[in-house]
């Protein structure tokens, strides 16, 4: 399977005896629609969320202060 971000083959996940137990790498989303290799998910990926979660909680935080000035 490639990944849909640096279009590198997905790595895939061997047990201790070498039987592949998963080869469909992660969710790729928000920044593509498919999945990601390892190296995709950490570098890319992760951050993205991690970004547009401290974003969205700054925003909701000047909405309330906005909303709060507008009452007074």
């Amino acid at each position: 399977m490639e990944c849909s971000i640096c279009m590198n083959e997905i790595e895939k996940k061997y047990d201790d005896k070498g039987n592949v137990y998963w080869s469909e790498g992660h969710n790729a989303q928000p920044v593509t629609n498919g999945r990601c290799c390892d190296d995709c998910n950490d570098q890319v990926v992760i951050p993205v969320r991690i970004s547009s979660l401290l974003n969205r909680g700054k925003e909701d935080r000047l909405s309330k202060v906005q909303q709060h000035e507008g009452e007074e």
